[in-house]
Formats: structure tokens, C-alpha cells, sequence
């Protein structure tokens, strides 16, 4: 094990095993801001190594282990459709094509490699129990049966791209339940932290993901790489507030296999090392010694947040970042009292040194680790100010773009574009940080990367360049300190906006601090920007707002609606003497459907249409409606619309009860007529056969025909001018009548089409 940690680590069965070398030489470790420390390994790398005995189940690991790079490639792809879906890129179908392209391919290297296995002889090639046999067999029925779904999924269009991306997610979920191996065959790597002889912290590896094959495919995902490791506190300790902060951060090499295979337990490491003078052959080293450094800068850019969760009592937090990469830290400003943070940060670590060859840090560079805090204050005993405290809210991991010191600062990997990086607080998502990461090699010709980055956004903003005024980013003097923004080129393109905001009312508001809510009022937030409503007189007594139509203006705002920044919605209540009591907070995440978008130009031409009447007082008048492309004709009958004159009269002098009878018994005809449309008639009395050529003689078919005959010119009847004038006399006015609420019915749209419900939440989240 080639280990880089905080302290020394102990490995799993150290006792069992005689021939082993199972902890690191203990050291002193190093602090740049006596928070984080990091051990001095520099370029001499501790080597572990332990020697034990198993079962022989390795063809349970090797078929797991091809399965799970099937199943890790498909979750990949199918959130790159979601993530072009819900940003509205082009040819999402096309994407999702080729996944079931690859699908096809990785099912197919599984059957041919299990089938291959199966072929030979031992005990070991389909595995050594029935249920090893039995599972075989599942596998394989599964997986073709995957493979032949996932031909018919390839047949996506646009028009149901929703549905086949349904059904590739039902393929990932089989493909999961399969990865489950019901027998365990190797017992997990653990991994401590010894302080003083004691054990403080551990960490847990899958011994499978680390298992070595001669074949690529059936190789575990971490085996040969450097990886990344968290330590948690053991038993209890590690659950709650505790075990959510990082006890230590291992970057660790690991290889798992046969002895006969150890020749190659090295060759996954980054090129640029020796071993030791005077090594025995097959004996592992107790340190490998790398000549080959490399510098580089790490810059981050940490544009904003959305949807923290609460760390203060009030429901708001004060968040602030640190950026922990290597043995560097680095912190941004803190934002008081909000939820979505808006930094607007680069934090650049230089000198940040680097052990091995060039191109293996391009395709695998190492981890940068984001951690989010509030800050808080201890109070003193007199309730003074004391010592400042930061509570963790969460954590994110992120991959740099890395750029080597001959290659071009162009696109498409450069410059970096923001994403959107969730938090996680242990399990449970915690919000989310709009930033992005590079790692420069050195040397670094800063004055040509500015250029690059301006020339970017001055073509991002259809402006001229001019080299005399360049001016990437802008550096803001606060009571904290001096902070750089994030540069132009990388950061948002912003256009104005105006915002409207419709206040219609407040309801069910619970105490705060034993007292009714009596005046409060509501404050929307954006982009730093906010409006505030009336405030309600007596909540009591009306609950609405007087003036509910607020507006501002010049909001600047992404014209990328995927990096537009959240909306928070407070609620608070004013009390004596100005006093503001914050009742709750809402954040709305995803603000793309609150944008509006102008109706296309034909539609407005329509809409400009007019009419001209023509005719006389002698012949029936005709209605010209002059659209955009064509003319309609309508008749109108002199006699009815005198008709319709008086039966207005007629109409008004109905009181309420004689229209809601009528409704009454307008829908108990309309449901007695929907029943006797609903029952079967019989075949012999009422369809007529036309195979034979003397069904005209028939009773059944006689009663059709008179009947069809019958209904023919009774409704010629009622088409005529008089019989129309007599219908319309007895007309009265009549009621709808719902059989549910409104709300229920889907002509009103859940009432839904221009107000939207936002619940508001307070309190500080204790335990996740």
C-alpha cells in the first residue's frame, strides 16, 4: 500500500499475517493554518504490504467487477441526457443513442468473457457452490435479455425521448440488482489511523474494487490508481455532527491480487520513481523515491450557492468555503444570512508541488475538496462577542481541468465553464456551489492567459477588443480583506432583467417567541437585488396584501437560465419599536419556468384582425373576419337576433332558484342519456347484416332503417328558422354544477395557472 495521510495507518489482519509490513513510520505532521495538517512524505513514499490466505472465489470478483463497469458507464450516460435535457441542449436522442450503443458492446464483452470461463475446466471457472452455478445462469438469461432491450431503447426519436429514457433506467436498475453478490468471497481492507499507539480514525475499501486481473475488464476500478479516502471516527463517534467533518484525507495506491501476479502491483503508480539501492527481487519496497517533480497553480473559481441548509436558529446560515487541495487551504469571504451565497471568488494556490511525470497528472490529476461552514460566534459569559466557530454544513469533491505548460489556452477544455457541484452533508444533500477548477502547469505566462480570457469576453458581448484596456477580474477591498472575482471569459454573461412579483397573501403562520403573527410582510430575493410588499395591517382580520404588483428593475441576471442564481423567499413580522422577526424562508432552485418568453411574431399579427360588415337591410347580413392569411364567412339571421333581443328580457326576470333547478335537471338528463349510451345493445336487433342479400326483409333490420330515418328528419327540423325561434323561448339560463371543488376540476388547473403556493420553513436542521 502506498499511503499519503495525516498519520500512520494499520491494514486488516496485520496479526494473522507473519510475512507483512502493515504501518507507516510515525511522523511529526506539518500545519500551514493550524486547522489542516498533512504528513511530510514529500517525495520518499512509505510502502505497506500484507500476505494472506483465501479461498479460491476469485471468478465471483472477476464477473462482478465486468458488470460493474457496465453498470458505472450507463448511470454516467444517462446523466449526461438528463443534464441535456433539463438545459435544453441539442440532440439529447442522439446522446442516449450512443449509450445503448456502448450498453450493446459492454453487454456483449460480459457474455463472452463469462461464457468463455464457463468453457473451461475446474472448479473455479463457473465457481464452487450450486448457488455460484445458479447465478451463472441468471446472469446470463439477464443479460442477454438487457442486450436485446437495449436494441429496441437505440429506436429513440424526439417525440419519445421521455419514454425510452424510462425504460434505459429500468435496464440500469436490473443491471443493479444483478451486481449484488449473495456470497462474500474476500473479507473488506480496512485501513487506520494510529495516534500514540491508538486507533482514531478508519476507513473501509471493498477488496473487490481493488482485485487484480490479467484482464483489463474483470479488473476492480480502483485497482492500480491513486485514490482518494475519507476517515471517519470509529463506532458511535462517527454518527451525527462528529463523524460529518473529515478526520483525515488519504491519497492512497492500493493493489489486491495473486502472488504469482505481484510483478505487476507497480506498474499502476505515476512514472518518475526508483526503488531503494539493494533490493532483494520479489520483495515488495518499504519506499519507492521520486526524482521527477512537477509544479503547478491551482485556481479556483467559486461563483455562488443555492439551498444550503440552515445552521442558525432563524433558518439562514453565514456560509463560507475552504478549498483544500494537496497541502494547500484556502478560504473565501463570509455571507451574512442567506441561503444562496453569492462569493464571486478566484482563490489561487501557487508552488503547489507534485510528484511524478507530467502526463499522468493530465489524465488522472488528484481531487480538490470544497468544505462549507458557518460561521458562528461563541458568546462570553457577560454575552459579549467571543471567539468565532464554524459549524460544517457540508462537503464537495470536484476534478481540475489541467492544462500542462505547452499546451494552448483554447476551447473546448478551456477556458472552464461553472457547474453546478452538489454539497453533501454524510449522506443527504446539503445544496449546491456554481463553481468551477483548474490546475496550470508552471511556468505560467499570465499575461497571455489574460488576454485569451478577455478576447472571450469580448466576443461573448459583441464589443471590439482593445489590448489597452484589458481588465479580467476585479479585486474588492471588505472589512475581511481583499478578495479577486471570478475572471471575465469564466465567469456568467449577465443581461438585465426586470422582475415582477405578485403578492396576493399570507396563511397559517405559527407563532414566533410565544407571540401571534400580527403585521408581516414578505421580502423576495435575487442576484442581491430584493422587493418588499405592503405590510398587513391586522393578519387577523385580512390576511392579503393592499398592494400586491411589485416590481424592480436592471436585475442582472445569467443569460444562461441554467446559472441563473436561486429565488429566497422571507417572510417576517415587525414588532415594537422597528424590531424584524424572520418567520421563514423558501428557495426556489430552478427559477427557468418563472421566465417569460415573447409569443412568436404570427401570433401577434392574428390577433390584430378586423371586422367590416356588409349587406343590407333586406338580405341576410354577412360577417367578414379578416385574419392573417384567410376569410371567414358567417350568416346572420335577422329573426333570431330579435328573438335573442327579447329572450334577454325574459332571462333577467328569472330568479336565482329557477336557474339552479333547471341545472339540476339538465345534469340528471345528461347522466341518465350517458348511462343508456354506455349498455350494450344487442347485435341482432340493432346491426344490420350486410352479407346476405334479404336482410332489408328482416324486423331487425327495418326498425334500423326507419328509425336512422326517423332521427334524419327530426333533426332536419331542428335546424329550421322557426323551429329554432320556439327552442330559444324556453330557454332559461342555467348553472354548471361540479360534482367536486374547483380546485379538483381540470379546466381550472388546480387554480394553479397564476399563483403558486411556497411553504415556509425556520429552524436550524440538527441531525441529517
Amino acid at each position: 500500500l502506498l499511503s499519503q495521510s495525516n498519520m500512520s495507518v494499520h491494514s486488516f489482519s496485520a496479526e494473522a499475517a507473519a510475512d507483512c509490513r502493515s504501518t507507516t513510520p510515525s511522523m511529526r505532521p506539518l500545519t500551514n493554518d493550524k486547522q489542516y495538517y498533512h504528513m511530510p512524505f514529500n517525495e520518499r513514499k512509505p510502502c505497506c504490504y500484507v500476505t494472506s490466505y483465501w479461498h479460491d472465489h476469485k471468478r465471483r470478483l472477476y464477473n462482478t467487477n465486468v458488470l460493474e463497469r457496465v453498470c458505472d458507464k450507463l448511470r454516467e450516460g444517462l446523466d449526461d441526457v438528463e443534464e441535456m435535457t433539463r438545459t435544453e441542449q441539442d440532440h439529447p436522442e442522439r446522446r442516449l443513442r450512443a449509450i445503448m450503443d456502448d450498453l450493446a458492446n459492454g453487454t456483449s464483452t460480459y457474455l463472452r468473457l463469462v461464457k468463455s470461463s464457463g468453457n473451461q475446466t475446474g472448479a473455479s471457472a463457473v465457481g464452487r457452490t450450486r448457488l455460484d452455478r445458479e447465478r451463472h445462469r441468471l446472469c446470463l438469461r439477464e443479460i442477454e435479455s438487457v442486450s436485446n432491450d437495449a436494441a429496441n431503447v437505440r429506436k429513440v426519436r424526439k417525440s419519445n425521448l421521455d419514454e425510452k429514457l424510462a425504460q434505459a433506467h429500468d435496464l440500469l436498475a436490473t443491471l443493479n440488482k444483478l451486481l449484488a453478490e449473495p456470497q462474500d468471497s474476500v473479507p473488506d481492507i480496512i485501513i487506520w489511523m494510529l495516534r500514540g499507539g491508538k486507533r482514531h480514525a478508519f476507513t473501509r475499501i471493498n477488496a473487490r474494487q481493488v482485485f487484480h486481473s490479467i484482464v483489463e475488464e474483470e479488473s476492480g476500478k480502483h485497482c492500480g490508481k491513486i485514490q482518494t479516502r475519507f476517515l471517519t471516527l470509529p463506532g458511535r463517534k462517527g454518527l451525527g455532527s462528529s463523524g460529518w467533518t473529515i478526520q483525515a484525507k488519504l491519497e492512497i495506491y492500493m493493489w489486491f491480487g495473486l502472488a504469482k501476479n505481484k510483478k505487476d502491483y507497480l506498474r499502476g503508480l505515476p512514472n518518475g520513481f526508483d526503488l531503494p539501492p539493494g533490493l532483494p527481487i520479489g520483495v515488495p519496497p518499504p519506499f519507492i523515491i521520486y526524482k521527477d517533480r512537477q509544479q503547478f497553480v491551482l485556481r479556483s473559481h467559486l461563483f455562488q450557492g443555492r439551498g444550503l441548509i440552515a445552521a442558525d436558529s432563524s433558518g439562514l446560515s453565514d456560509p463560507f468555503a475552504k478549498v483544500i487541495f494537496s497541502t494547500c487551504v484556502g478560504k473565501t469571504q463570509v455571507i451574512d444570512k442567506t441561503l444562496s451565497p453569492t462569493w464571486d471568488e478566484m482563490i489561487e494556490m501557487t508552488d503547489i508541488t507534485m510528484y511524478g511525470k507530467a502526463e499522468d497528472f493530465q489524465s488522472d490529476p488528484p481531487m480538490v475538496i470544497v468544505e462549507i461552514f458557518d460561521q458562528d460566534e461563541e458568546m462570553s459569559f457577560l454575552g459579549q462577542g467571543g471567539k468565532e466557530k464554524a459549524e460544517y454544513i457540508g462537503r464537495l469533491i470536484a476534478k481540475p481541468v489541467v492544462k500542462m505548460a505547452g499546451d494552448p489556452y483554447e476551447k473546448p477544455n478551456f477556458p472552464p465553464t461553472l457547474d453546478w457541484y452538489q454539497v453533501y452533508r454524510g449522506t443527504v444533500r446539503a445544496g449546491e456551489v456554481l463553481a468551477c477548477f483548474e490546475l496550470l502547469q508552471q511556468p505560467l505566462d499570465s499575461r497571455n492567459l489574460e488576454k485569451k480570457l478577455w478576447k472571450i469576453w469580448c466576443e461573448s458581448k459583441g464589443l471590439p477588443m482593445k489590448e489597452n484596456d484589458i481588465k479580467v477580474v476585479d479585486k474588492r477591498i471588505t472589512e475581511q480583506g481583499v478578495c479577486v472575482s471570478v475572471p471575465r471569459g469564466i465567469r456568467p454573461i449577465l443581461a438585465p432583467y426586470r422582475v415582477e412579483v405578485l403578492f396576493w397573501g399570507l396563511r397559517d403562520l405559527k407563532r414566533i417567541n410565544l407571540m401571534a403573527v400580527n403585521h408581516p410582510r414578505v421580502e423576495v430575493e435575487i442576484a442581491g437585488k430584493s422587493i418588499e410588499s405592503e405590510i398587513i395591517e391586522n393578519y387577523k382580520k385580512n390576511p392579503n396584501f393592499s398592494i400586491p404588483i411589485k416590481f424592480i428593475e436592471d436585475v442582472e441576471l445569467p443569460d444562461n437560465q441554467y446559472l441563473c442564481p436561486p429565488i429566497t423567499i422571507k417572510a417576517k413580522d415587525t414588532r415594537t419599536f422597528g424590531q424584524d422577526i424572520l418567520l421563514g424562508t423558501h428557495i426556489i432552485r430552478n427559477v427557468s419556468k418563472f421566465f417569460f418568453t415573447c409569443p412568436p411574431k404570427h401570433s401577434l399579427a392574428a390577433d390584430e384582425a378586423s371586422l367590416v360588415i356588409q349587406g343590407s337591410i333586406h338580405e341576410s347580413q354577412n360577417v367578414i373576419a379578416k385574419e392573417a392569411k384567410s376569410a371567414v364567412l358567417v350568416p346572420i339571421d335577422e329573426d333570431a337576433k330579435k328573438d335573442d333581443e327579447e329572450e334577454a328580457t325574459d332571462e333577467v326576470a328569472l330568479d336565482w332558484w329557477s336557474k339552479y333547478f333547471a341545472s339540476k335537471e339538465t345534469n340528471k338528463a345528461d347522466k341518465a342519456e350517458a348511462e343508456h349510451n354506455a349498455e350494450p345493445q344487442s347485435d341482432d336487433e340493432n346491426v344490420p347484416n350486410h352479407t346476405s342479400g334479404d336482410n332489408s326483409t328482416k324486423p331487425g333490420a327495418k326498425k334500423l332503417i326507419a328509425g336512422n330515418f326517423k332521427s334524419a328528419v327530426q333533426k332536419a327540423q331542428r335546424l329550421t328558422p322557426s323551429h329554432r325561434r320556439k327552442k330559444k323561448s324556453k330557454i332559461i339560463e342555467e348553472l354548471k354544477i361540479f360534482d367536486a371543488e374547483l380546485e379538483a376540476q381540470s379546466e381550472f388547473n388546480g387554480f394553479t395557472d397564476l399563483f403558486h403556493s411556497f411553504e415556509l420553513y425556520r429552524g436550524k436542521v440538527k441531525s441529517l
